[in-house]
């Protein structure tokens, strides 16, 4: 059923993600950067990470991104 609801693909992670956890973008253009999650919903999150410049949020997918 869940295969057929939108023809988008679907992924599976035995990983539970929630707000606080600190995370490594795994691909993509951010590849290799770390961050934490401060909000998780579905398939995506929205990370934040603390720089020398400041500080950026990111809306990321939960499959580009593992915790570290």
């Amino acid at each position: 059923m869940m295969v057929e609801y939108d023809g988008r693909n679907l992924n599976f992670s035995a990983e539970n993600f929630a707000p606080g956890d600190k995370v490594r973008v795994t691909s993509g253009p951010l590849k290799g950067m770390e961050c934490e999650l401060i909000n998780v919903s579905g398939t995506r999150c929205l990370a934040v990470r603390l720089g020398l410049a400041g500080t950026a949020t990111m809306d990321l997918e939960l499959d580009t991104v593992e915790k570290i």
